[in-house]
């Protein structure tokens, strides 16, 4: 049985950090001409090192996701380096790295500072709320299937603890062919399925894009 969207959405406090006025003055204008109401735009930033002061000083802003320009209009893409800085303070934050390239190998090099998302200029704002719909939903999944939290004073034994099941997507791709995807992906669902220390349930799916 699939799981029903939430029933309530959240509101979700995002914070906007980009060299170019005009990009912050569209986010904006976005977010206002909003009719959900499930976004709203709690601060803005033109500059990193202020991103890093107003979430994390003394009377930082309370928000649930950062929207920050891959390279905040420098050549050593302080972006980048910014959400690297943001993640060793606020783990839990959630970071959407928003670039001109289109390529995937750049994404991936975006996620792997530490992004959640990334999201191709000129994004909009269907696009932003469909995947804080979807992290909202995932959220929800995870909450039922850790069951309802222990009354005060109550001690958890193990053996009724309620099992958490993890479902993850790991993705191996490659533009050109002949370069050892499948090789690589089989290898890894091999190595996840014979972990001597926690067995993992593996489904392998081989396809070709084109």
């Amino acid at each position: 049985m699939g799981v029903m969207p939430p029933t309530t959405p959240k509101v979700w406090r995002i914070f906007v950090a980009d060299s170019r006025p005009a990009e912050v003055d569209r986010v904006h204008q976005m977010i206002t001409n909003d009719p959900s109401g499930t976004v709203r735009m709690v601060g803005q930033s033109l500059y990193p090192q202020t991103v890093v002061q107003h979430l994390t000083g003394p009377q930082a802003l309370e928000v649930d996701c950062l929207i920050i320009q891959d390279t905040m209009g420098t050549p050593d893409y302080a972006g980048l380096q910014t959400v690297r800085q943001l993640l060793q303070a606020l783990p839990h934050l959630l970071i959407f790295v928003t670039t001109d390239h289109r390529d995937p190998q750049a994404h991936a090099q975006i996620m792997a500072y530490g992004a959640r998302e990334v999201l191709v200029q000129p994004w909009t704002m269907a696009e932003l709320k469909g995947i804080l719909a979807s992290i909202q939903i995932r959220e929800q999944q995870r909450a039922q299937l850790a069951g309802p939290a222990p009354a005060a004073g109550a001690i958890m034994m193990p053996g009724n603890a309620p099992p958490v099941i993890r479902q993850t997507m790991v993705t191996v791709y490659s533009p050109r062919g002949g370069v050892g995807k499948s090789s690589l992906a089989i290898a890894l669902a091999l190595a996840l399925q014979n972990n001597p220390t926690t067995p993992l349930k593996v489904v392998l799916v081989d396809m070709d894009v084109n």
